[in-house]
């Protein structure tokens, strides 16, 4: 009967050391599904913010190529204006100069006709 008792004793003493030993374990697997999901909420954040992080950058990419399309027409058009205004002073260049050229050529007329009424007045006399 002692040792009955002596075996009720360990075999108690044992159950009661494998069920500490299991305690321990479950504790610490809890706490490592505690970190772990803490972990996981870390990386779920991370992610969520690298996500917004790429809707920003898309947005801004968005606004950038609208505004470069947007500066590229004005320059079109600043380059239009400028041909045009170049085609304008080209063809104001070249009338100045045939008008320079009748200007120069109705003075040798006025000249020649004064020069010739002042020999006819010559003569007159």
């Amino acid at each position: 009967l002692d040792a009955a008792r002596e075996d009720l004793r360990r075999s108690e003493e044992d159950a009661r050391n494998r069920d500490a030993d299991a305690q321990n374990a479950l504790a610490k697997q809890t706490d490592q599904v505690s970190r772990l999901r803490d972990s996981l909420t870390v990386s779920e954040d991370h992610v969520e913010e690298a996500r917004q992080t790429a809707d920003r950058y898309a947005n801004e990419l968005v606004r950038v190529q609208a505004e470069t399309k947007a500066f590229a027409e004005q320059l079109d058009a600043a380059r239009k204006q400028l041909d045009d205004a170049q085609a304008m002073a080209a063809t104001e260049a070249r009338d100045r100069d045939v008008w320079k050229g009748r200007c120069q050529d109705l003075r040798e007329e006025v000249n020649e006709l004064r020069a010739r009424r002042r020999q006819s007045k010559i003569l007159c006399f």
